[in-house]
């Protein structure tokens, strides 16, 4: 017997209004926070669809290392996109419902890749492309997103019909460019700076193009945009001389630690992960894909706990990983787990001081 979560129960129209009047309240409309976290919540079934092919594909074809994980947009996230972006609408909004596949190497990465854009292969419509590789973003990001619209195969007088048109967005990463992503995420909590928004201080936020354009050129991608003249020894020498000026490295290892993955864990469908800020520790509550309503209403709960600001600094999110082992792999931000960011880096600092040397 098939299993649906809440189905769409508001027009386009009617989502894009309850987004502007949340914005215009900052955040503390209860009606809207109700309205979109149904919204939000009725995307899980496509979400679980695409994960499933995604997955598979990855078995299939056996890419070793290889990996895949999904997750329902945090609602912090939500508000500041809306408040960000004056054009944007909710309706319009692409990576309410996200999946990740995290490849090995580039030769993983492009076979997937290729896949998708297959479209007679698949039944759901790529309605866009955003390749941050061939074209990384001004701050160092790199992936390759693209953008669905969910369409069953199964009849219209079917249930899952109704998720029809709902938009899901997949990103394509190698190891490289995720240990990036992620490392700037953990950076910016534990420095307390909106690295992964554009904030912060501008020298940490070169530092991190530098290095984006090193994993680059590992990698035989485009490097960003600003350092694109520099060849790959310049680029090392560059970090190796920013390193020895501001101690970026250094004051990260000074104010960061891992979090151990809590021993107690249920494999399930859904994991609510809970970074809290304050006592650096890590809480993970499983539930199956039966209770997506339950898992869904304590991620909104808690997220309501984390606006208010009147307890522990938390981060919550609702994630699915094929497996509890892909936890700490696919969201290490949420363990604050920077270590191997750092040893890479470290590594691009030695190779640049025995270039130097000879």
């Amino acid at each position: 017997m098939s299993f649906y979560p809440p189905v769409p129960e508001f027009s386009k129209k009617q989502i894009n209004v309850y987004g502007s009047q949340l914005v215009e309240s900052l955040g503390k409309d209860q009606e809207c926070l109700d309205a979109i976290n149904l919204w939000r919540a009725s995307h899980a079934y496509p979400l679980n669809t695409f994960s499933c092919t995604l997955r598979n594909k990855i078995r299939i074809l056996e890419m070793k290392g290889a990996f895949a994980a999904q997750r329902l947009k945090r609602l912090p996230t939500i508000l500041q996109k809306l408040s960000r972006f004056e054009k944007m609408q909710l309706s319009r909004m692409q990576d309410i419902a996200g999946l990740r596949a995290v490849l090995k190497n580039k030769a993983q990465l492009n076979k997937i890749y290729s896949y998708y854009q297959e479209e007679n292969k698949l039944t759901h419509k790529l309605i866009k492309i955003h390749d941050y590789i061939k074209s990384p973003k001004p701050d160092g990001y790199r992936s390759i997103h693209l953008i669905f619209q969910y369409k069953s195969k199964i009849k219209n007088k079917e249930k899952a019909a109704e998720y029809n048109g709902l938009n899901i967005e997949l990103q394509l990463r190698t190891q490289l460019q995720h240990l990036w992503a992620t490392a700037v995420e953990t950076s910016g909590i534990l420095l307390d700076h909106g690295f992964k928004f554009g904030r912060g201080d501008e020298k940490w936020r070169d530092f991190f193009a530098l290095i984006s354009s090193a994993f680059a050129h590992i990698e035989g991608s485009p490097p960003v945009e600003a350092y694109n003249k520099l060849s790959k020894e310049e680029t090392y020498q560059e970090i190796a001389q920013s390193e020895k000026k501001y101690k970026f490295l250094e004051k990260l290892q000074g104010v960061s630690f891992a979090i151990q993955l809590p021993g107690t864990l249920k494999k399930k469908h859904y994991q609510l992960i809970t970074l809290n800020i304050t006592h650096k520790t890590v809480e993970i509550k499983s539930y199956s894909e039966e209770q997506s309503a339950e898992a869904i209403e304590e991620y909104a709960r808690l997220e309501k706990y984390a606006s208010e600001g009147t307890g522990d600094k938390i981060e919550p999110v609702l994630v699915s990983v094929g497996s509890l082992e892909a936890i700490q792999k696919a969201y290490p931000n949420y363990f604050l787990d920077i270590r191997l960011f750092i040893e890479k880096v470290q590594k691009i600092i030695k190779e640049a001081q025995a270039i130097k040397k000879k």
